[in-house]
Order: C-alpha cells, then sequence, then structure tokens
C-alpha cells in the first residue's frame, strides 16, 4: 500500500525513480540498523527482546505515517485513486516479470547480508563484529538506492544502468569470498552496498510501467505476493545449501547467481514492453 500511495505522488513525473528510490532506501536502512544493532539486544536481553524491538519501530513508523500523510495533488489523485477492471493478460506478465526481479535481486540482497557474517565468523570475527561489519552493506546502500533513482532520472534509458548494478553486484558478492581476512574490510562492506544498491530503484518504477493507474493498487498486491512468496522461500534455501555443502561461501555465491538472473528477466520484461499492443492483451 505504502508503495502505490508512493506511487500515486509520483505519477507522470521524471522524478519518478528518485521518488521510489528513497522510499526503497528504507530498506536497506532498516536491514543496517536491525544487522548492527539486533545481535547486541538479544545477547543482552534474550531473544524476546530482540523481536519486540522491531514491533516497536513498526507501530512509532505507522504512528508516524498517519499524522503526516495527505493524499496527493488532485491530478496525480484523479489518476492514482480511480481503481476498478481487471489486470489485462499483458499486464499479468508484466507485473509477473517485475514482481520475479524484485523478488530474486531481494532473496539475494538479504542472503548476502545474512550469511556474510558466518564467512566472517569462518575468518575469526566474534558474532558481533562480523555483524556489525556487514551492517556496512547496507548503511552504503541507503544512499546508493537513493543515488540510483536521482541517476535513472536523468539518463535516457534505465536499462544499461540497471544491467551493469546486477553485473557489478553479483561480482562484488562472489568476490567476497576470495578475499580471505580482508573481507571483514569496513571499505569491501561498502563497495558492495554500493554496488547493490541502485538497481533497487529502478526496479521499483517497473510495477509503475506495467499497469494502468486505475488497476494499479491490484498490479502492486500482485508484484509484492510474488516478492513475500519467494522471500519466504529464499531464506530456507540459503540454509539448505550451507547445510548440504557445510561451506559457509555456498550460500553468497547462490547470491551472485541470483543477481545475475535478474539480466535476463529485465530484458524479458523490456521485450514483452515494447512488444505492440495486440487487439487480445
Amino acid at each position: 500500500m505504502v508503495t502505490k500511495m508512493a506511487a500515486d505522488w509520483f505519477e507522470s513525473r521524471d522524478d519518478l525513480p528518485t521518488g521510489m528510490g528513497v522510499l526503497v532506501s528504507s530498506w536497506p536502512a532498516g536491514i543496517a540498523l536491525a544487522a548492527l544493532c539486533l545481535p547486541a539486544v538479544q545477547a543482552a536481553a534474550g531473544l524476546g527482546a530482540a523481536l519486540l524491538a522491531p514491533a516497536i519501530l513498526c507501530a512509532v513508523g505507522w504512528a508516524v505515517l498517519f499524522m503526516v500523510w495527505r493524499d496527493p495533488p488532485r491530478a496525480a489523485k484523479a489518476a492514482g485513486s480511480a481503481v476498478g477492471g481487471r489486470l489485462t493478460g499483458r499486464e499479468w506478465m508484466l507485473v509477473g516479470l517485475a514482481g520475479m526481479i524484485w523478488a530474486i535481486y531481494n532473496v539475494a540482497l538479504v542472503g548476502t547480508i545474512a550469511w556474510t557474517p558466518v564467512l566472517l565468523e569462518d575468518r575469526g570475527l566474534g558474532a558481533v563484529s562480523a555483524a556489525a561489519a556487514t551492517s556496512f552493506i547496507g548503511w552504503a546502500a541507503i544512499f546508493s538506492v537513493a543515488a540510483g533513482g536521482w541517476l535513472s532520472a536523468r539518463v535516457s534509458s534505465r536499462d544499461v544502468p540497471s544491467l551493469a548494478c546486477f553485473a557489478l553486484s553479483a561480482a562484488a558478492v562472489a568476490s567476497l569470498t576470495h578475499l580471505g581476512a580482508a573481507a571483514g574490510s569496513v571499505w569491501v562492506m561498502i563497495a558492495i552496498g554500493v554496488a547493490i544498491g541502485p538497481a533497487a530503484a529502478m526496479i521499483m518504477t517497473l510495477p509503475v510501467e506495467a499497469a494502468r493507474p486505475q488497476v494499479r493498487a491490484l498490479a502492486m498486491g500482485i508484484y509484492f505476493a510474488i516478492y513475500y512468496g519467494l522471500m519466504g522461500i529464499g531464506p530456507a534455501m540459503f540454509g539448505g545449501l550451507r547445510d548440504a555443502t557445510g561451506d559457509p561461501k555456498a550460500p553468497l555465491y547462490t547470491a551472485a547467481v541470483l543477481l545475475i538472473l535478474c539480466v535476463p528477466a529485465w530484458l524479458a520484461f523490456r521485450i514483452l514492453q515494447r512488444r505492440p499492443v495486440r487487439k487480445n492483451d
């Protein structure tokens, strides 16, 4: 719902990617904050406190949104809040591809952040130190996600920067497994966050492009249903690979492969989007 609300504000504006980038930057911010704080909270007060802390922050966030939110300007509201009708077959396919890209990308991101501390612990760092070092991926991504939105609003095509981000971030994650003790460097973590972040803002423009304004709420629901479905499977997949191989590098190799898979999925979205509309579409 929040994504749809933000999209209504930026409907038909050149700064749509920037707005979505600022919105999505809250995602790595939350991950970074959790990676930095929750291990210490759990160590000091137990698992219950570590689970309660994010719940309290969610309640605070809801309260702030309730206090400050206002409807978009009338023109955008007219375009974005009109609801009704069904998705066409073409819209279903485009939204499905967009959801797959977002899901695969985020499974790779979460896998990287979740399993990098395990790799660092295997190389001698303590649990809290490994989590704190890994949090710099999220801190860097806060800025690189927003920067990606700013950049994509100023280029004629978002395709090249997006595909470059997928390739660079896959290379950065894969290289982490070969750095030895240097893998725990703050600068290495920042480099991964800078590489992996910008694509997020560009991906978030895809569901806006995929469906008409009057069915955007439904499209966003499908988009995020695909995302949460795969996000539910992803952590178990990473854990299963770790158990099966006994190698802390296996989840990170898998995350790199998932980032590469975003490339053909993105190209498929563009090919379908640019195909001439047929009568039965």
